[in-house]
């Protein structure tokens, strides 16, 4: 009886370490079966891009660009569309979008030649022109995308020189702040939120009889501010508000604006457009 004993314990050892190594054989085993392909992987589906046109897309646009003609008092779209070869009705909300005129008015300022007018199935450079709008909506029966007008690129086919044909000159200086101002002889107040812009301007040729700057507008961040009328003096600098007035050689006078200025915001001033009597506009860039 003592001698089976320890033998006994000896084999239950014998057993439990067994155990235990084939355990430990199997967790380092399992691992490597697992990554050399043991089991089946599991697999994803495959991702698309906005910009790619499947079964369920009728078009995308890929990016476009705005631009606005201040002489001629309209704008236009550049955009790189993908369209669906299986579309068979597409449809824009300009009016415009099918007037060939605008795109030969356009073509004066930019090389236009790869776009094709209003909605082209199979082209995929539009030029899309409107008047008023802020946006414009190209659409089908199941998909629609808005084009953002409100930051364009403006246009400018003019300079601080006439057209050659003209016999005058009108010297324009460059944009200052004005802050005294009278309206019918009494100060003018005004918020905080409203700066005064003005530009000195000067005959400096030949009268031209009955000539007069019948109106101007001063583009800041895409709107247009029009000229204070005869009313508006500033005593700032000794003078008046030229609108409507005679330009007679070494006339001087001022085009003020009143244009609306965020507190602590900065504003892009773009533009300055002078209609006069005569007809002729005057488009001068503004720094």
């Amino acid at each position: 009886m003592s001698q089976t004993q320890p033998k006994h314990w000896i084999n239950i050892l014998l057993g439990l370490l067994a155990s235990i190594l084939l355990i430990s054989a199997f967790l380092i085993a399992y691992p490597l079966f697992k990554k050399s392909g043991g089991e089946p992987k599991e697999t994803k589906a495959p991702t698309t891009t906005e910009s790619a046109i499947t079964k369920d897309n009728d078009f995308e646009v890929n990016n476009y660009e705005t631009y606005y003609c201040t002489a001629e008092g309209f704008g236009f779209i550049l955009a790189d569309i993908e369209i669906n070869d299986n579309l068979e009705q597409f449809s824009c909300d300009s009016p415009l979008y099918q007037d060939a005129s605008y795109l030969e008015k356009a073509q004066q300022y930019l090389d236009l030649s790869a776009y094709r007018l209003g909605i082209a199935l199979g082209a995929n450079k539009l030029f899309i022109p409107y008047k008023d709008e802020t946006n414009i909506i190209i659409k089908t029966d199941t998909q629609q995308y808005h084009f953002n007008l409100n930051n364009p690129t403006y246009l400018k086919n003019g300079s601080a020189t006439p057209t050659p044909t003209s016999a005058y000159e009108l010297k324009i200086s460059d944009v200052y702040l004005s802050s005294m101002m009278l309206r019918d002889e009494a100060e003018y107040n005004y918020p905080s939120t409203i700066q005064i812009y003005t530009f000195k301007v000067e005959v400096v040729t030949n009268k031209v009889d009955g000539l007069y700057i019948k109106a101007a507008t001063l583009y800041v961040d895409g709107q247009g501010y029009e000229a204070l009328d005869t009313r508006f003096y500033s005593y700032q600098e000794d003078l008046s508000s030229i609108i409507d007035i005679a330009l007679d050689l070494n006339t001087r006078g001022a085009l003020f604006f009143e244009v609306y200025c965020p507190e602590g915001e900065s504003v892009n001033l773009e533009s300055l457009i002078i209609e006069l009597s005569n007809g002729d506009i005057l488009n001068y860039e503004v720094n």
